[in-house]
């Protein structure tokens, strides 16, 4: 019997014209699934069966929180980062203040022969400037007909505190502590 079932298989060959195959022995020997009278696919193992009941309908709870401690993660290192550049704009914006405060002072210089902001260079009066600018007290430390000496300083309780003075003088001398 089992010399007949090898006799058998052995005498079979391929067809030379696809036109009188079967469908199904057609399948077989290109690879896809036998389809039903209606054309739908069947699956060589039996009827398609899905393995869930419902689609795929979003993300579980721990792909969540893993996307959310990842956030976190990031948020912790970008944001102290974030704050200190925030800080050294502001700083460097004072800087630039200060230098155009002390070009004013020269251009007033060069309008009066002095730097009082009125005619008489006798009495030296100090001009008017804004006292507070983004963080910054602004005040003149020292003031005379030839001479001044602006000074800003970080205002208590903002985020510039603790930043250290910032002086330039009449003759174009910065210090940025």
């Amino acid at each position: 019997m089992i010399m007949q079932r090898y006799a058998a298989a052995t005498v079979k060959t391929a067809p030379a014209d696809d036109r009188n195959v079967s469908p199904r022995a057609c399948s077989r020997r290109i690879g896809h699934s036998p389809q039903t009278a209606t054309g739908a696919r069947r699956s060589p193992r039996g009827p398609t069966r899905r393995r869930f009941s419902r689609p795929f309908a979003g993300f579980t709870l721990v792909e969540l929180l893993v996307a959310l401690a990842i956030a976190a993660i990031l948020a912790a290192i970008a944001v102290p980062s974030y704050q200190a550049q925030v800080a050294k704009a502001r700083r460097v914006n004072m800087q630039g203040d200060l230098i155009r405060l002390a070009q004013f002072m020269e251009r007033l210089y060069s309008e009066h022969g002095c730097y009082s902001s009125g005619d008489d260079c006798s009495d030296p009066s100090q001009p008017a400037i804004a006292t507070s600018i983004d963080n910054y007290s602004v005040s003149f430390d020292e003031f005379s007909a030839d001479s001044f000496t602006i000074q800003a300083s970080p205002v208590e309780g903002s985020p510039q505190d603790g930043d250290g003075v910032l002086t330039i003088d009449n003759l174009g001398d910065r210090s940025w502590d």
